[in-house]
Order: C-alpha cells, then structure tokens, then sequence
C-alpha cells in the first residue's frame, strides 16, 4: 500500500507543494525584512524577520514529517508514521516560544541601549510589501 491511510496520494503530493511554496516564499520574506532590519535598526522589524525564521524552520520540518509519515507501516512501526505530525505540532509550538524568549531579549537590549532609528520610510514599506504577500498567500 502506497502513501499513508490518513492522507490520499494525491492530497500529500498537493500538501507538499503547498509546502514547498510556502518555503519559498518564506524566504523571500525573510530576505526582506532582514533588509528593512537593516536599514532601520528597528526591534519591531527584527521580530518580524524571526518570526520568518520560525516559520521557514517549522515548515521544513513539517515537510519532514510529512514525508515519513507517507510510510506504510513496517515492522519497527506496525501502526505507520503518522505520529510524528504531532512531534511537528510540538516542534512548532517549541520554536516559537524560543523565538518570543529571542524577541523579548532583542528588543530589551535595543531599548536600554537607547539605539536610534534609522530611514523608518524604507523599512516600513519594505515590511508593508511583505505583509501583501504573505496576506496574498
């Protein structure tokens, strides 16, 4: 038997489109907002571009998950893979608390360091531009 009893052949193969689209344009992004980072110095816009980096971090590892959990049940796991999308679930949810823990201490450090901003024009629209696509996506 082909592919996983939860998921039909052809909705995996479209879910992993799905996800490969979604990397890439979580790159895009993430080069954007790194750029407005950059160009402003802003903590508001550094924790956009680590949130970037959570999502690229936890798509890929779905996309992992994914894929193993497409395999037919052998005899190291004789009821399938599937249960590793909830690794991913828990994964996910670890990343993001480890991110919220990076953007507290960032955005301390930038505030009691008394940092200007710089040309908030470009890092706004750059960050605008990147709200679009993934509002759009």
């Amino acid at each position: 038997m082909e592919g996983s009893p939860l998921v039909p052949p052809k909705t995996l193969q479209e879910m992993k489109t799905a996800m490969a689209v979604s990397l890439a344009f979580g790159a895009l992004m993430l080069a954007g907002k790194l750029a407005a980072y950059w160009l402003t110095g802003s903590a508001a816009i550094l924790s956009d571009a680590v949130e970037s980096v959570i999502h690229i971090a936890a798509v890929s590892f779905a996309t992992a998950s994914l894929w193993l959990s497409a395999r037919p049940a052998d005899r190291r796991f004789s009821f399938g893979y599937e249960r590793i999308n909830f690794f991913s679930a828990g994964f996910e949810g670890a990343l993001i608390i480890l991110a919220a823990a990076g953007i507290i201490y960032s955005a301390v450090r930038i505030w009691l360091a008394g940092l200007p901003l710089e040309r908030l024009g470009q890092g706004t629209l750059i960050t605008l531009a990147a709200a679009l696509v993934n509002g759009a996506l």
